[in-house]
């Protein structure tokens, strides 16, 4: 599957990179990784860039395996946001092991229609009372875990792969 071309991303330096400690390593991954693209501070996206004539919007989600999302901000997307390219930097101990791209669209497509996400919340009801509550308190977060690395590993073939370690 080919969602961006692997040349629109900087990958020479990749085994140097040192992504440890916690936060988003946003403006590193941005830096060293991305660097056509635009940094920009969006509910759904981290970066933008033009690839190819058009544009595309990147969320970048960087942990080791368990990853926390917002749910309430997927009630009711719009296909200009289902096409938001969500990056997974997946690393041990700070050193990435996989770069993994998927639309989050389609990320929300295999979730809900998987029965085993639904213990962590991955269901249309979850999200959808997530952003009736957030509407009426807007301070209030919704979380929704997902095991990325065992995710990608269970499901392979909806992600482009644009690194793993050897």
């Amino acid at each position: 599957m080919r969602i961006i071309p692997k040349e629109a991303f900087c990958l020479s330096s990749i085994s140097e990179i040192d992504i440890s400690g916690r936060g988003g390593c946003e403006q590193v991954i941005g830096d060293k990784i991305i660097p056509i693209a635009e940094r920009v501070s969006a509910p759904l996206h981290d970066f933008e860039m033009l690839c190819n004539g058009n544009k595309s919007r990147i969320e970048v989600k960087k942990q080791e395996n368990d990853q926390w999302f917002d749910i309430a901000k997927y009630h009711d997307l719009s296909s200009e946001d289902r096409d938001v390219i969500m990056l997974f930097v997946l690393h041990r101990g700070g050193r990435i092991t996989h770069l993994a791209l998927i639309r989050l669209g389609e990320l929300l497509d295999l979730l809900l229609s998987n029965s085993s996400f639904r213990t962590y919340g991955w269901t249309e009801y979850a999200i959808e009372t997530a952003h009736k509550l957030v509407q009426e308190s807007p301070q209030l977060q919704f979380k929704a875990k997902l095991k990325v690395r065992d995710l990608i590993k269970k499901f392979p073939d909806y992600f482009q792969f644009l690194y793993e370690a050897s």
